[in-house]
């Protein structure tokens, strides 16, 4: 399971990727401008899922290992996950925490999952009615989200009371 195949994704050609797929054998419609050879913006081709670069957002269908369940992703987050890298394993939100356990995996490593950590708010709103700023509740703690290009990391940080 994990990455269904076979699959076909409809890319985007652009500067930064277009010597990848010319490199794999892509063929890649040019026109002729003032005597050189250009890509039209908006260049489209379809490419097998497995030749996409590890940085590309392509939304591909993925399936959980544990329950089955088929659902999208970017490719660059598939081809990050921690699970997938160390076990080869894939897991969505909902089975994620029973298969920390299950496979041994860190907890750190979940909370890094940008998915993870929205689906684990979103359940906690819905449980408590809202979200409270650190203001309003725990003036001792504050909730704090620092984003990267692969994900949001989710941590506590506590605050001193001089």
């Amino acid at each position: 399971m994990g990455l269904i195949l076979p699959q076909i994704c409809e890319i985007t050609i652009s500067p930064n990727n277009m010597e990848y797929y010319e490199k794999l054998g892509y063929d890649i419609p040019k026109i002729i401008v003032n005597n050189k050879e250009r890509v039209k913006r908006g260049t489209k081709i379809k490419v097998h899922v497995l030749d996409l670069m590890n940085g590309s957002h392509t939304l591909v269908k993925v399936q959980c290992d544990e329950c089955g369940k088929i659902y999208e992703m970017p490719y660059k987050d598939y081809s990050k996950k921690y699970c997938v890298q160390k076990i080869g394993k894939l897991f969505c939100v909902d089975c994620v925490n029973t298969c920390m356990v299950k496979y041994n995996i860190a907890s750190e490593q979940v909370w890094n999952d940008k998915n993870y950590v929205l689906k684990r708010l979103d359940d906690f709103i819905k449980k408590n009615g809202k979200y409270h700023t650190p203001s309003q509740s725990n003036a001792g703690m504050k909730l704090s989200f620092a984003t990267s290009p692969s994900c949001i990391n989710a941590f506590v940080i506590p605050i001193s009371r001089a």
